[in-house]
């Protein structure tokens, strides 16, 4: 399940446990394999971009 990230407005309070909450999520779903390889993520956009290969350190 991919949702867009919006950027709050600078005025809005930061919420502390909101965010605590969207990185505990975020965590999860990296436990249950629901996430991407970092490289396989930079691969493509070099690719969609036009720009050269991302090389791992």
């Amino acid at each position: 399940m991919q949702t867009t990230f919006e950027y709050p407005h600078p005025l809005v309070p930061y919420d502390r446990e909101k965010e605590l909450a969207v990185l505990r999520e975020s965590i999860e779903d990296m436990k249950a394999g629901r996430g991407r390889p970092l490289e396989e993520a930079m691969a493509e956009i070099a690719k969609e971009f036009n720009l050269p290969p991302v090389k791992p350190d």
